[in-house]
This record gives C-alpha cells, sequence and structure tokens, in this order.
C-alpha cells in the first residue's frame, strides 16, 4: 500500500521477498512478511497417531490447474498401491482435472480417488483425518506464490508432502518448522520413501504434527495477521508525515 511517497509491500513470505529484491531492487525495509492465515477451526487436542486410523490418507485439495505438477504424485501413487492402506484423495476441480481423472483410468490406481470441492463442515473433517497434505507447485512459480491450502493443513496437524523447488517458500517452511517433506519434481522415489517415512514412524509422525499446529498458532492465525497489518498500516502513516 502507498500513502504518498511511504510506499509499503507485503508479502506472504521470505522466498517472495527475495524475490522482489532480486528482481526489482526493492529495498528491504521497504517489504514487509505477513503470512496468510488458516480458516478452519484450530483443534483443541493433538492430533491421532496416523496409524491407529483405519487408512493413511494422502489429501490434495484446491484447485486442479495448470500450475500444478500431478504426474509426480501419480507415479508415487502407482508404486505405493503395494500397501493398501496407503489411500490418495483429491478433492477439487479445474483445467486439468479430466486429465488428472484419465490418467488415474489409464494407470489403473484404485488407491486414487476423487472429490468434488466440499462444504466447510465436511470439508474440516475430511483434514482431521488427513495423514499427510499434498501440495506442488510447477517450476517457475517459487518467488510468486504460496498455495492457501498449507495453513488449513497446518492448522489441523496435517504435515506436508510437497513437490516443489528447493527455492520455493513452502520448502523453506518445512525446512525451517520441520512440518513434512519436500521432494523435487520428477523424484517419484524420495516423494515414496517420504510416505512410507511417515507411514512407518508415528513418532515422527506426531511431532511434525505438533509442530504444524504450534506454528499456526505462533504464525498463521487471522488475528496475528490482523495485528502486523496495523503495524504496517501505522508505519506507513508515520513515514507519510515525515515526507
Amino acid at each position: 500500500f502507498s500513502l504518498g511517497r511511504a510506499a509499503r509491500i507485503i508479502v506472504l513470505g521470505e522466498c517472495m521477498k527475495e524475490y522482489l529484491q532480486q528482481q526489482y531492487r526493492i529495498p528491504p525495509s521497504r517489504i514487509a512478511v505477513i503470512p496468510n492465515w488458516a480458516t478452519v477451526t484450530l483443534p483443541g487436542s493433538p492430533a491421532d497417531e496416523p496409524l491407529a486410523r483405519r487408512t493413511f490418507d494422502l489429501v490434495y485439495s484446491g484447485n486442479i490447474g495448470e500450475l500444478h505438477d500431478f504426474d509426480t504424485i501419480l507415479k508415487a501413487a502407482e508404486r505405493l498401491q503395494t500397501v493398501p492402506t496407503i489411500r490418495f484423495l483429491v478433492i477439487g476441480d479445474g483445467a486439468r482435472a479430466e486429465y488428472l481423472r484419465r490418467q488415474v483410468e489409464r494407470m489403473h490406481l484404485p488407491n486414487l480417488t476423487f472429490r468434488p470441492f466440499l462444504p466447510e463442515a465436511d470439508f474440516a473433517a475430511v483434514l482431521g483425518q488427513a495423514s499427510l497434505g499434498l501440495v506442488t507447485l510447477e517450476p517457475g512459480m517459487e518467488g510468486l506464490g504460496v498455495p492457501s491450502k498449507i495453513y488449513n493443513l497446518l492448522a489441523c496437524g496435517v504435515p506436508l508432502l510437497a513437490v516443489v523447488g528447493e527455492r520455493s517458500e513452502v520448502a523453506r517452511l518445512i525446512r525451517q518448522e520441520a512440518v513434512g517433506y519436500c521432494v523435487g519434481h520428477g523424484e517419484v522415489d524420495r516423494f515414496v520413501e517420504s510416505v512410507l517415512d511417515a507411514y512407518h514412524n508415528p513418532d515422527k509422525w506426531l511431532a511434525m504434527s505438533r509442530q504444524a499446529r504450534d506454528y499456526v498458532f505462533r504464525e498463521a492465525r487471522v488475528e496475528v495477521a490482523v495485528k502486523r497489518y496495523e503495524r504496517e498500516l501505522m508505519l506507513a502513516v508515520r513515514e507519510a508525515r515525515q515526507v
């Protein structure tokens, strides 16, 4: 936002801030990082240990679009058919939805199912049973976007499994907060290894789940974001008066 000559830029993550600095030579003092926030109700008790559930569910929710790498996920689902309790669920719609359905039929993947966009209560219930949250972005989007779905997944104590570039905000968050796994595009072996690591190590999964909820409570609640926006607005007003 801008008040006269006092201009400040709000971005969602440190990687986006670095991108603006490098591409547009914007001084870092003019860029503030304020993450988005979860919209689901934060659970009040620790997440269940995943292997106590009937299935170990990997959930993708949201836009099934051109900027998402689903090929790595499909190939991993094909490999993981040998573990019948590991299931993939894709919720949503988009430009590549029909392509994805055709691929699932062609590859004969009974462990991957689709559901349309869900009402909020049903969606929250699905997240409450998810074991890993799938996130994906095509190469080249690293400094330009942060999928908003990650905040609801983390709020529900769902560790992330992200197919993204190493310099993306999602990868930085996973590394810094220890809330999941990050694999590169086409790294099917690492994807499968990550799933099996979470599946076979419930204590590790539970630690990531707790750290996910701790992160959201500390950094990604609407109350936290509002205070940060207020602070940036007051700073811009103060600077405008000094110009």
